[in-house]
């Protein structure tokens, strides 16, 4: 959530003040329900909010962003250019294009993009934080845990990075930190789905299926059509 309002209010505050009508009204519309935790629905306002301005590059960026949270990384890439090919700098959406790198299976790409990132603490963190994500995946421990360090240092409060970091502990073997962590996730933002989810797979599997039921409930509160979880259980 804090990145898309970075995004919004420092990538492209001069879009704000245009009189963009019926365009802005969609994309307001659609960025809150984001910020609700309702990509889904988001999706459709930010469709018609491009319909509306197809030339305006905040949209499609903020599209972008909403097809990360849906884990469609090519859908991303699509907006993603658009975004950039209407004016809006390359370095404040490379976090996001590493992210959409990531998610179709590039993690070289992912950390290629990673390193160009521009913008305020948040986006850093963020970039940071999937570039931690490629280099587990490439075996690269050590990158992995020094771009987490960075990202706390760069977003303490953000409970994604938490989540990136108890995930990261979790497969360095460290339960008891890797359980510290994801407290701290839960404890920053409530309706993490990623931090839920990993806390139901570290309860389960020191106590047990019953004891962990309760954590794959709660996220399946958020996204009751979420696969991942519904395979948990």
């Amino acid at each position: 959530r804090f990145l898309l309002a970075a995004m919004l209010s420092v990538a492209a505050a001069p879009a704000w003040a245009a009189d963009r009508g019926e365009a802005r009204d969609f994309l307001q519309s659609g960025t809150e329900l984001f910020f609700e935790g309702n990509p889904r629905a988001a999706r459709i306002e930010l469709l018609n909010a491009i319909k509306a301005d197809p030339a305006w590059a905040l949209p499609h960026a903020v599209q972008g962003r909403v097809y990360l949270d849906l884990g469609d990384g090519a859908a991303a890439e699509v907006e993603l250019k658009r975004a950039q090919a209407a004016g809006m700098a390359p370095d404040r959406l490379a976090h996001l294009f590493a992210h959409a790198a990531l998610l179709q299976g590039n993690p070289d790409r992912a950390l290629e993009q990673a390193n160009k990132a521009a913008g305020p603490p948040v986006t850093l963190a963020y970039a940071a934080r999937i570039a931690a994500r490629a280099a587990m995946v490439l075996g690269a421990m050590d990158r992995a845990g020094a771009e987490l360090d960075r990202a706390t240092q760069l977003a303490p409060q953000s409970s994604l990075v938490w989540s990136d970091v108890a995930r990261f502990r979790t497969e360095m073997g460290n339960i008891g930190g890797a359980v510290e962590a994801v407290q701290r996730a839960i404890a920053l933002d409530a309706d993490n789905l990623e931090a839920l989810v990993l806390m139901g797979q570290l309860v389960r599997g020191q106590y047990g299926l019953m004891a962990s039921i309760s954590w794959f409930e709660k996220a399946l509160e958020i996204d009751s059509t979420n696969v991942t979880v519904l395979g948990e259980m």
